[in-house]
């Protein structure tokens, strides 16, 4: 199957823009400007490793297996934690971070966890990812999970931006809906 990697090359130079905008002004270091530049750079590093890996998968046969598993791993890491930080981001816009109990903080992050343990564990399951005998990426049995991580934390986004858009605010309610 033929990967278009177009669309990932240009989200990553709109990114990149959006990055250089970002950090060339001085920030007040508070949690809604920290945790959205650690969504920028975890966006990014997602953008670019899967723009390797789809290189890498090119020329798998001649690559060792350990580093396409790595740099898969990573593509999926970087992917979830940046889902993860959208939705803390959307939480602290409303000022109700400091305020979670460490219970709901654990639910938070729970979805999260168990990812990067089914990622990482993949090596050994396959549950998730593996590779074949030609070392191309093929799906695990698991692998639907990655997708639903996902829609998890952006549902979540959704929902906390809608319950809090008076304390968030009519432009950044907007503006995440955009994103």
């Amino acid at each position: 199957m033929q990967y278009i990697i177009h669309f990932e090359i240009s989200a990553a130079i709109i990114l990149l823009v959006i990055m250089g905008d970002y950090f060339r002004h001085k920030k007040i270091p508070t949690v809604q400007n920290k945790t959205y530049g650690w969504f920028l750079i975890f966006s990014i590093a997602g953008c670019i490793l899967n723009i390797v890996t789809v290189l890498a998968a090119e020329i798998a046969l001649y690559l060792p297996r350990l580093l396409l598993f790595v740099l898969n791993v990573g593509f999926l890491l970087a992917t979830g934690i940046a889902a993860v930080l959208f939705f803390v981001y959307t939480v602290s816009l409303a000022g109700k971070l400091r305020k979670l109990h460490s219970a709901a903080v654990f639910l938070m992050l729970f979805p999260i966890i168990f990812e990067t343990i089914a990622i990482l564990t993949s090596w050994y399951t396959g549950k998730v990812f593996y590779f074949d005998e030609f070392n191309q990426y093929q799906q695990g049995p698991f692998h639907w999970t990655l997708y639903i991580t996902y829609f998890f934390y952006g549902g979540a986004s959704v929902f906390w931006t809608v319950y809090m858009r008076k304390k968030i605010g009519e432009r950044r309610t907007i503006l995440i809906f955009f994103c």
